[in-house]
């Protein structure tokens, strides 16, 4: 039951305790000799040693906290001087730490490549001539349109007209751009029509489909 030296010291002073107590001091050994206590410190230190051993035997746990302090203090000492060791050698603390799962640390991951992205696919330009059509009030129109596809990379013919040939509900209204486009052509026709749109937004663009138009991609100006 006496698991520390605290316990078994204070144990043994409690029985010293009781034994003043009881005896009251009348003993001596050769020519040394106790005198007598009266009896209220007599009373005193058999109540004292009682309690102090009875606490040591149904209480042990409150001499062990002092253990426990003890080992604690301990624990706080070695961190000092474990502190007091990597400040006189800095090489020694400078060490990468070793990990214990055995993954490795973010400074030595290898970085993983990004994929490129991909290129978009460049537009398909109509590689033969181009014809641009046009009525008499679009004239100046129609070299400022040639000017800015010819910059794109469009070979243009341009040729005045009245558009004679077309009659009915094929007519457009006047400042309408027509782009006419046979299935031949149908790859091609999307890319030319957002180039006009993206260089004339306000002007009004339509865009046919006649596979017994005279060319296989061509441009009305009305």
């Amino acid at each position: 039951m006496l698991t520390t030296p605290i316990a078994a010291i204070a144990f043994v002073a409690g029985l010293a305790f009781i034994a003043l107590g009881l005896l009251g001091g009348s003993f001596g050994a050769k020519k040394i000799g106790i005198r007598p206590l009266p009896t209220i410190p007599r009373a005193a230190c058999f109540i004292f040693g009682c309690i102090l051993s009875v606490l040591v035997l149904f209480k042990p746990n409150w001499f062990e906290q002092t253990k426990q302090a003890v080992s604690e203090q301990q624990t706080t000492n070695d961190k000092g001087r474990n502190l007091e060791t990597a400040i006189t050698n800095p090489k020694k603390s400078n060490a990468p730490p070793q990990t214990t799962t055995g993954v490795p640390s973010p400074a030595t991951s290898p970085k993983i490549a990004q994929a490129p992205e991909p290129t978009p696919p460049q537009p398909k330009i109509y590689s033969q001539v181009l014809p641009i059509r046009f009525v008499d009030n679009q004239k100046d129109f129609a070299q400022k349109l040639r000017n800015y596809l010819a910059a794109k990379g469009y070979s243009i013919k341009t040729t005045n007209t009245n558009f004679s040939e077309i009659t009915g509900d094929n007519r457009q209204k006047a400042g309408t751009i027509r782009i006419i486009y046979k299935s031949t052509a149908k790859d091609f026709e999307p890319t030319l029509a957002n180039t006009i749109r993206a260089q004339f937004p306000t002007m009004r663009l339509v865009e046919s489909l006649n596979d017994s138009a005279r060319a296989d991609l061509q441009i009305q100006l009305w």
